[in-house]
């Protein structure tokens, strides 16, 4: 029977035997993203990808016979939580490879609650612009209430969003099109044009 520390260092023990033996390769790849989770969960999308890949590969199997007893034993967490923060990583990677292709300027969520809600949104796309719009008219970063309501709005569960609001990155992807437009024309178009085009983009303004 495997003996693990809890959170508060308590000696826990695994009540079933363990089944399957892992090969040498797959009990590296244990210690290893097992590493990755334990360490405070420093990076959400790291340890969510680590824990994601002990589930589905079971190299909990050696010490845990199942996923469940393995999150309760060494992490001191629910699996249903486990499996949150794993679809918690998933979207935060999808809303970075979205942000990192359309190149906006944007500061994603980092908080598990927060990501729960906008992965309720399919694709990178919808995840950010609904983050966005529930930042709007805020200086903090917004909590999970606020990206709940603004979720809920989109997927029709509460009256329809407005549709009039231009989201800041949008603003400032339009702008950076025009500069993309204006290098590659160059001399077509001349520098005072491109500032009013560009504050136009940027503000809105007529």
């Amino acid at each position: 029977m495997a003996k693990k520390a809890n959170r508060d260092g308590q000696l826990v023990v695994a009540t079933s035997a363990p089944d399957a033996p892992l090969s040498g390769t797959e009990a590296r790849d244990f210690k290893r993203l097992d590493g990755v989770v334990v360490r405070g969960l420093e990076s959400l999308v790291e340890a969510a990808q680590a824990l994601e890949e002990i589930r589905n590969r079971r190299l909990y199997r050696a010490e845990f016979p199942t996923f469940e007893e393995y999150c309760q034993t060494r992490l001191d967490v629910s699996r249903q939580y486990a499996n949150r923060l794993i679809r918690a990583g998933q979207a935060r990677l999808e809303m970075e490879t979205f942000v990192s292709k359309e190149r906006m300027p944007i500061d994603l969520p980092t908080r598990e609650a927060v990501l729960h809600e906008l992965a309720r949104l399919e694709g990178g796309e919808a995840m950010v612009q609904a983050y966005e719009e529930a930042s709007l008219d805020r200086e903090d970063p917004p909590h999970a209430a606020d990206v709940k309501e603004v979720v809920d709005r989109l997927l029709g569960d509460v009256e329809k969003p407005r549709t009039d609001r231009v989201l800041p990155s949008q603003r400032v992807h339009r702008a950076l099109e025009l500069l993309d437009h204006y290098e590659k024309g160059a001399g077509k178009i001349d520098v005072q044009t491109l500032i009013k085009s560009l504050r136009q983009a940027l503000t809105g303004e007529k």
